[in-house]
């Protein structure tokens, strides 16, 4: 018969028996857990079901829901220059607003007839409540100075929440008006009614338009003017209520109507009278129902397109959204005409799915390598069993609380969760070793359970404690970081504080029902016979040791040593911000001269497409959007001569190359294009307008635009410079009208007559509309194109006189050739000019900035100018400056943590060497990895100053509990170093094989926290290793100083007691 079946002896029922009634008097959660099983059972099981449902309702995004702290302020005042702009509308506003509460920075642009102050905030500020303050700043102390024929100010708040999730074409067998309209009747008003969607945008095609080309020399010849025109055509298509009769019976309305049914119609308005003969329309114009002029061209693979960008509200989830779109289109292309379909051609869900999918990999893989690590050490199923069981709780028991603070999923919650995997096992290892020791003396396996419990419940607490309490400074760093890293440090601290609940109450319940002293099974005994290797290294290690405490001094110069030498690395590891990131998505900015025609530009734009399709074979689609700006964009004076393609590629597994290799090949093709500005734009979380913005200050704008001219050819001789551009461009070439004001005067013409009659002949005035089937469409009266390319043709415009008749434009003003106005750019109240440079591939941010730097000292500054580097970074070093004071911080907490557990002011010094022997592991793997130093990395440094301190709080606490036992100091570090060996390798083996897959960083997004999880695993494993050693050694002499210092003193103390007692 088996052991199992053997009856109890009468020495095992009595132990069993005082265990239960010491089990039924046990206080805390362990013991409730134990004597409670089926309740805690239950919690657990309840606590799971909210977690599971908490997950299903927590929204993915690719980053977390970050409010943008700043605010436009937008004001128009036609036909003023960008000085005049700068003097009326720019400076009241900007002294209006900088004094509004949390400003911090004040940008302007004054261009022809507007005006645009951007604002900047504090991060963290309620940007609800600034938007208030600022229109009520505007109303108090700015609107009274502003012209009475400016605009009221625009104000409102930028929101990236709102920005396009979807980027769909319309494509079938009709012409662009077709496609437009289809769009704009068919397509919108449904995808605006989906669930999620806050508007649908229509770009590209022309709308119908009644164009009414004036022929001057008939209108001349008649003595009609176009404000004749526009004013019979509105005359003639009116809707006007006049009242009602009332004959005592009935009230009747008088409804007349006098709308255009037909275009012929529109040919047949009088427009005036010569001879006593009514003139016709037709007479002096030709009414042709076309479309509008094109000023705006969007392509797809190079064919005119309609478009359709859909944006989904502020708090709508981003794969919801977008799931909701395409579930949706089907049944919108039921209603549309045959052949014609939407094509999605962007969808900002796609790299959202596969960067947390392979996030969610990670997580697996590294659960995976974290049970592998168990069974070899603890050689039982049932035991791993527990400690698995324990990872997956942990989480999903946090989705209740990410849940109520308002995480999202995203890749930096995710990353979180992927980090802390590795982590989660640890306080569940401590408990169960210490049960085994237990079990191995003797007890019962609830018995065992409980005992490990509570012997290391304090160290537990001080270890997670220590981890949790490291990242609070970084909820308190201002700035993008902050904002950023607050769902990742949210989510570890959650789930380290749900592990460490789980370790101390579900834990013990399994190990006190699944571990027993039963025989090993054949597949325990193959992994023990597969592992016997591990057994000798118990021994090993203890000799080693003994070895290392004979020759303390030596061993702490040498650790001290190779800490100064890890510093003197630092500086050639560089620096970055965030590491390029691959989206699967090339865009890509040019810019041709000012001034630059539509056809120009649609030549120009298809030399890049061109470029493009030859560089990137792989391209899926390239879109190109350039021309006058539609929509947002026209309210910042988008210009004509700008222009945006976007590539989209397969995603990195399906290519051979990186996208930041391709761009890096196109960014050589692109500088043999001529005549046009070519940039590839990266994606960006800070700083704005280049990797380096050189800022030039000065109120000379002729000295600005020559030191930054010259400046911009300095930089980009500097090495790892890819592009410098510099922000003051020459003005767009214009045709001057300057007014004979005394021949005006004779005549008795007014300067405003002129103006709005070249106004009406060359821009043209929307005269009424044109309804037709529920639609309506704009009639513009103005000179056919033909006419308006004829510049000698200008000065023979007729203008009418007050008495009849007309004469030429050229005897009234002189027309002249001349450079247009320059933007004025301004911040804080000081006007500026840009430099903005573009890094090469491989050049480090931080390297770069130094010699950026160099060089202007090298140049030299003129007096009365100064220079300042804004740019991705100033991101970088201010990041870099917080995120240095969060460490310090987290630091001194964790120190008051240890010296609160152990109640005393030395202890935790020694605890604390351990972190620059992480220092040391994170500089020799960021150095063999090839990787710089990042905020990603910086945060990982963080992180590791709570983690690695978290072996030497348990092994102290050893130590000291075998001193009270009675061993010498030496014999007491030996002793739980030996004991402590196995869970330290246990614990610091499954922190470093979880984030071992995170740190090769393959995958959408793995780039972006392969840094830090780098940072992590070479600072654990150089920690590990010398903290076995360094701490144990450590300890000794600082213990060993102490009691020698106690002693001596002890006999001076008692001397003057033993005098007084004789």
């Amino acid at each position: 018969m088996s052991d199992e079946l053997d009856p109890p002896s009468e020495e095992d029922t009595g132990r069993r028996r005082a265990f239960r009634r010491w089990l039924q008097e046990a206080d805390g959660l362990s013991g409730f857990s134990i004597r409670r099983g089926v309740t805690t059972t239950m919690v657990y099981l309840c606590l799971v079901g909210f977690g599971l449902f908490s997950l299903s309702r927590v929204p993915l995004n690719r980053l977390p829901e970050v409010d943008l702290p700043v605010i436009a302020v937008v004001t128009t005042y036609v036909g003023a220059g960008p000085q005049d702009i700068e003097t009326l509308l720019t400076e009241p506003i900007e002294r209006a607003v900088a004094s509004v509460e949390g400003v911090e920075t004040v940008q302007s642009t004054s261009r022809q007839g507007t005006s645009i102050v951007i604002i900047q905030f504090t991060w963290g500020t309620n940007m609800d409540a600034a938007e208030v303050e600022v229109r009520k700043n505007l109303e108090l102390f700015a609107q009274d100075f502003l012209p009475a024929e400016a605009s009221r100010p625009l104000t409102f708040a930028f929101d990236p929440s709102l920005a396009p999730v979807m980027f769909m074409a319309l494509d079938g067998p009709l012409d662009g008006h077709q496609l437009r309209r289809i769009a704009t009747e068919q397509v919108q008003p449904y995808l605006g009614r989906v669930d999620g969607v806050a508007a649908a945008e229509v770009m590209g095609g022309l709308d119908r338009e009644v164009q009414v080309r004036l022929d001057p020399r008939w209108l001349q010849a008649n003595g009609i003017s176009p404000s004749n025109v526009a004013d019979a055509l509105r005359g003639a298509n009116v809707v006007m209520p006049s009242g009602a009769v009332d004959d005592g019976t009935q009230r009747l309305n008088l409804q007349p109507t006098s709308l255009f049914t037909n275009v012929d119609e529109i040919r047949d308005v009088i427009v005036g009278q010569r001879g006593g003969r009514p003139i016709r329309l037709r007479e002096v114009a030709e009414v042709v129902d076309t479309f509008e002029e094109e000023t705006h061209v969007v392509t797809a693979d190079g064919a005119a397109a309609v478009m359709v960008a859909v944006r989904k509200q502020s708090d709508a989830n981003t794969v919801e959204t977008a799931r909701n779109v395409a579930d949706a289109l089907p049944e919108i292309e039921e209603r549309l005409p045959e052949g014609v379909q939407l094509v999605p051609l962007f969808d900002e869900s796609r790299p959202i799915l596969r960067s947390i999918g392979n996030l969610g990999m990670t997580m697996g893989q590294a659960f995976l390598l974290t049970g592998l690590v168990l069974l070899m050490f603890l050689r039982s199923w049932r035991t791993s069993l527990i400690t698995v069981i324990a990872i997956p709780t942990s989480i999903v028991v946090a989705f209740v609380a990410m849940d109520a603070l308002g995480v999202t999923l995203n890749l930096i919650s995710m990353a979180g969760l992927a980090l802390a995997i590795g982590m989660l096992v640890d306080n569940g290892i401590v408990v169960l070793e210490a049960s085994f020791q237990h079990i191995e003396r003797g007890a019962g396996p609830a018995e065992a359970a409980l005992a490990g419990a509570k012997e290391m419940g304090m160290p537990l607490v001080a270890s997670t404690l220590t981890t949790v309490v490291v990242f609070m400074p970084i909820l308190l760093v201002e700035g993008i970081a902050g904002e950023l890293f607050r769902d990742m440090v949210l989510t570890i601290c959650i789930t380290l504080l749900a592990s460490l609940v789980v370790a101390l109450s579900l834990v013990p319940l399994m190990a006190s029902r699944m571990l027993d002293e039963r025989e090993p099974n054949r597949f325990e005994r193959f992994l023990k016979r597969a592992t016997v290797g591990l057994d000798r290294l118990g021994p090993r290690y203890e000799r080693a040791l003994s070895w290392a405490l004979a020759r303390r001094k030596r061993v702490v110069a040498v650790a001290l040593l190779a800490f100064g030498a890890s510093l003197a690395l630092v500086p050639m590891l560089g620096q970055d911000f965030l590491p390029a990131a691959d989206v699967s998505e090339i865009r890509v900015e040019v810019t041709a001269a000012p001034g630059t025609a539509l056809e120009e530009m649609r030549h120009l734009v298809g030399v890049v497409e061109s470029t493009i399709r030859d560089t990137v074979p792989e391209a899926e689609v390239v879109t190109a959007d350039y021309g006058t700006a539609e929509g947002f964009g026209a309210i910042f004076g988008g210009t004509a001569n700008k222009g945006t393609l976007r590539a989209r590629l397969p995603i990195p597994t399906e290519r051979e190359r990186t996208q930041q290799e391709i761009e890096a090949q196109l960014t050589e093709r692109f500088r043999d294009i001529p005549g046009i500005e070519v940039e590839i734009a990266g994606f960006s979380l800070g700083g704005g307008g280049g990797d380096i913005v050189v800022k030039l200050f000065s109120e000379d704008l002729d000295q600005l635009r020559e030191f930054g001219e010259r400046l911009r050819g300095e930089l980009e001789q500097v090495e790892g410079v890819r592009e410098a551009r510099f922000s003051m461009l020459h003005g767009a070439p214009e045709l001057s009208l300057r007014y004979d004001r005394e021949r005006m005067r004779v005549l008795g013409v007014s300067p405003g007559v002129v103006a709005s009659t070249v106004a009406a002949y060359y821009q043209g005035i929307p005269a009424t509309v044109y309804r037709e089937g529920g639609d309506e469409f704009a009639v513009r009266v103005r000179m056919p194109t033909e006419s308006r390319r004829d510049l000698d043709g200008l000065r023979y415009l007729p203008i009418p006189l007050p008495a009849g008749g007309t004469v030429p434009l050229g005897s009234l003003v002189e027309v002249g050739d001349q450079l247009g106005p320059v933007d004025i750019e301004r911040e804080n109240q000081r006007r500026l000019a840009k430099v903005e440079i573009s890094r090469e591939e491989g050049t480090d941010l931080g390297t770069l900035t130094s010699r950026v730097e160099d060089r202007i000292d090298a140049e030299g500054v003129p007096e009365g100018m100064y220079v300042e580097l804004g740019g991705t970074a100033e991101d970088l070093r201010d990041a870099f400056f917080k995120l240095a004071m969060a460490l310090l911080a987290a630091l001194i907490l964790v120190y008051m943590v240890m010296a609160s557990q152990f109640e005393s002011l030395l202890e935790p010094f020694v605890i604390m060497f351990t972190v620059p022997l992480a220092i040391i592991g994170v500089v020799l793997a960021l150095a063999i990895t090839g990787t710089s130093l990042q905020v990603t990395a910086l945060v990982g440094v963080i992180l590791l100053g709570g983690v690695v301190v978290n072996n030497g709080i348990v092994l102290i606490d050893v130590i000291k509990r075998r001193r009270e036992d009675g061993l010498s100091l030496v014999d007491a570090a030996l002793e739980a170093a030996r004991t402590r060996l196995r869970p330290i390798l246990m614990t610091a083996l499954t922190t470093i094989l979880g984030m071992l897959p995170l740190s090769v960083g393959v995958g959408d997004g793995a780039e972006t926290w392969a840094p830090m999880a780098r940072a992590v695993v070479g600072g654990m494993i150089v920690s590990t290793v010398l903290t076995l050693f360094v701490i144990p050694v450590l300890y000794v002499m600082v213990a060993g100083t102490r009691e020698r210092f106690a002693r001596r003193r002890g006999p001076k103390r008692a001397e003057p007691a033993l005098r007084e007692a004789a």
